[in-house]
């Protein structure tokens, strides 16, 4: 069995002095609550040059930095990706071949050109990264199978 469930009780009415003091306690607290409001709006307006030039300086140091990383990207394009890795194998980087003294002839007509047209405009296509870089793929050499010999103390002449 169930108990009977126990009547709820009213709270008991309150008198107009209690009334009246709430309604003034909430007054207060409305009016505390407004000061606290205007004092930070007031200060607010107070820090505002302050603010402003910290918002310039931190303005500044971002154009500053994106300046810094302008300048690196472009000194990098000019590079190439020369000496970075891309893919399984690493860009080769230019090797200028230059003819020594003992080399150089006495006049310009006589001049050899040095390196390989091919391989030069081969390294600067991977250098832009036109073609992916790759390494030269040599055949390779067949080892030829080693002669058997019959040694003479196994031969029957019979």
């Amino acid at each position: 069995m169930r108990p009977a469930p126990v009547p709820k009780r009213l709270p008991a009415r309150k008198t107009k002095q209690q009334r009246a003091r709430m309604a003034k306690q909430k007054a207060e607290k409305h009016a505390l609550a407004e000061k606290a409001l205007r004092k930070r709006l007031l200060n607010s307006i107070n820090q505002a040059k302050g603010l402003r030039s910290d918002l310039s300086k931190l303005a500044d140091a971002r154009q500053q930095a994106r300046l810094v990383r302008q300048l690196a990207r472009r000194l990098k394009l000019r590079k190439g990706l020369a000496g970075q890795r891309l893919g399984r194998h690493r860009i080769p980087e230019n090797e200028i071949e230059v003819q020594i003294g003992e080399d150089l002839s006495e006049n310009l007509r006589n001049i050899k050109p040095e390196g390989n047209l091919f391989r030069d405009r081969f390294v600067s296509l991977q250098q832009r990264a036109l073609i992916e870089p790759r390494v030269p793929v040599l055949p390779t050499r067949r080892k030829a199978k080693p002669k058997e010999y019959e040694k003479h103390a196994w031969k029957r002449f019979e």
